[in-house]
């Protein structure tokens, strides 16, 4: 019997900026063709997908499908996590920073063939007040260099390297001072800093695999902060989180209950595991536990 297969592709994947979508949609059914699905591939914008995967598992579809990068797979994990539907991703954002800490084809047509090959099990997800990230979660001056840039980018037409300059450097002109409750079960510290970065798993920390995380099942969320509010750390801050990619959108805002961090959150568990501190507001950072969510991967890899 053929797989009932949801597939949803992102209009705005980073894959499809220079390319006709109406032909990337139709080589990515025939590569999910050639791997047994009768796929119907829906483009929906990155608010979309959420609610459609959730309304796909409602309808029993065995397997959501979502071409796209890693905003578009992590609004798909919120509707799925804990429920029995894998979630399967063809890779076709900027960076793919999920699917290349899975050792998936990065290539969206060969990892629609490889599903052929594909298994399903477990890996982690964070969450941070109710929402569910992929990647990392952070508040502080990172969110709010990406809040300046997106606003340079829409209203000035401002290339993405220049926006993020002029945005750094309206950052560091004035860095944000956050007062953090972080309890961990090593300790339970109260701290002053300009950025908190919260990843899903630990990451590497030196080259040549600065950035990718070797694991996905470790079960831990790994915590780096600025140690002061001065200047230099915030810069260090932020170097250690562009080189682990930031969930986009909501998710580097949602840690504290705000971008500022002045609202407290919901209660919760308080828990993660420190990995390392950089040389560098009173509300609680509550840090849950992982959930963990069915995933299915080509190759024998996990898609989630």
């Amino acid at each position: 019997m053929t797989p009932h297969a949801a597939v949803f592709l992102s209009k705005g994947a980073g894959a499809l900026a220079d390319a006709d979508a109406q032909r990337a949609e139709e080589r990515l059914a025939a590569a999910l063709r050639s791997s047994g699905y009768d796929p119907a591939v829906v483009r929906l914008g990155g608010g979309e997908i959420e609610n459609a995967a959730r309304r796909a598992a409602d309808d029993g579809a065995d397997v959501v499908i979502v071409c796209g990068g890693d905003g578009s797979v992590a609004a798909a994990a919120s509707a799925l996590v804990g429920r029995s539907t894998p979630l399967a991703i063809l890779p076709m954002g900027t960076r793919n920073h999920f699917a290349r800490d899975l050792a998936l084809p990065l290539d969206g047509e060969e990892a629609a063939r490889a599903l052929r090959q594909s298994a399903v099990r477990a890996v982690d997800v964070g969450e941070v007040n109710g929402r569910v990230f992929i990647n990392n979660a952070s508040m502080g001056a990172y969110p709010r260099l990406v809040e300046l840039r997106t606003q340079d980018e829409a209203h000035n037409g401002a290339s993405r390297l220049a926006a993020t300059v002029r945005a750094g450097w309206r950052v560091m002109r004035r860095p944000p001072t956050l007062h953090v409750r972080l309890a961990t079960d090593e300790v339970d510290e109260t701290l002053s800093t300009s950025l908190i970065f919260v990843g899903n798993n630990a990451y590497e920390t030196t080259l040549p695999e600065l950035g990718r995380r070797p694991s996905l099942t470790a079960g831990e969320l790994a915590v780096v902060y600025a140690t002061s509010t001065s200047r230099s750390a915030m810069l260090a801050g932020f170097v250690h989180t562009l080189a682990r990619g930031a969930d986009a959108g909501g998710a580097q805002r949602s840690a504290g209950g705000s971008r500022n961090g002045h609202d407290p959150p919901p209660p919760g568990e308080r828990r993660a595991r420190r990995r390392s501190r950089l040389p560098a507001p009173s509300p609680a950072l509550r840090l849950p536990t992982r959930r963990p969510a069915s995933s299915r991967a080509g190759r024998g890899q996990r898609r989630r």
